[in-house]
């Protein structure tokens, strides 16, 4: 049912009830009549608790709804007519809050005049239509509060699921590769994910969590000596064709899988992979 139907089968619902010989309402009634969140309205209520209790005690009870995880409980206060009156008194005024104020007062009204006059077969059977309305109204509203969550739930699914994948697609990888290759790859991923990623940005986190040294050091780039004890990376020698002597950090396939994880779980949780100055260990922007 779509929200504009859900308001329009509130409206024809009704807010007021017998309980135990006295015509009451509830704040999530009041909530669902006014448009307001029930919290507010609750809040409202516990603030001002001394001056409701003024007409008899406000009853609280736990009542239970259904969501996508299963059947939940909220506190609902139980209202007698003054103590309805007075909490419209204290809402904001707006033309909902009015419309509301003025049904409330109509069906405390009729419902005092059908309690006071024997009732017909006709009006029991209208009486019994409206609880049974109200009923189908409550629970079209937990559908509607389950369908959020149900939605909410799948975005979450799918925003990670493919950050999940990359991860796993590595956990498989045999061969070792160089850091900066593995930041190229990096990259290409971020491009897919709509993610800006720097190089830079995946060196230093390879830095960050431990894999190769950082800072202004002869060594910066080599693997550390953790990593290489753990399997993780390390620091390729050779000499090139001139001559030259070099070094360079390489990850192994384990090294890969661990990088990917916590790359992957870093991105999800910050929406890039740029570190905050404070763990650069000294590197500069």
């Amino acid at each position: 049912m779509s929200a504009p139907e859900l308001r329009a089968l509130e409206r024809t619902s009704p807010i007021v009830q017998i309980s135990e010989g006295v015509a009451t309402t509830t704040s999530m009634r009041v909530a669902n009549g006014t448009e307001t969140e029930h919290r507010a309205v609750l809040q409202l209520i516990g603030d001002n608790l001394a001056d409701f209790e003024e007409f008899g005690g406000v009853a609280f009870e736990m009542q239970p709804f259904d969501t996508a995880g299963g059947k939940q409980h909220r506190r609902v206060a139980i209202l007698n007519e003054e103590h309805a009156t007075l909490l419209l008194t204290y809402m904001r005024n707006n033309e909902i809050v009015k419309d509301f104020k003025k049904r409330l007062v109509r069906e405390f009204s009729a419902l005092r005049r059908s309690v006071a006059q024997p009732q017909s077969r006709e009006e029991r059977m209208a009486i019994g239509l409206a609880a049974m309305q109200e009923m189908i109204a409550e629970r079209d509203e937990q559908l509607a509060v389950a369908a959020t969550e149900n939605r909410t739930l799948h975005a979450a699914i799918e925003r990670t699921a493919p950050m999940v994948a990359k991860a796993e697609a590595h956990t498989g990888s045999d061969s070792d590769v160089h850091r900066q290759e593995f930041a190229r790859e990096v990259q290409a991923w971020g491009v897919k994910q709509n993610v800006d990623i720097k190089q830079a940005d995946v060196l230093r986190y390879l830095g960050h969590i431990g894999l190769f040294i950082r800072g202004e050091r002869s060594d910066t780039g080599h693997a550390t000596a953790d990593a290489q004890r753990r399997g993780l990376a390390f620091t390729h020698k050779d000499t090139a064709k001139n001559g030259y002597a070099y070094a360079v950090g390489k990850l192994t396939p384990a090294g890969q899988d661990y990088a990917w994880k916590r790359i992957t779980k870093y991105v999800d949780e910050n929406g890039s992979l740029e570190l905050p100055r404070e763990l650069r260990g000294g590197e500069p922007a």
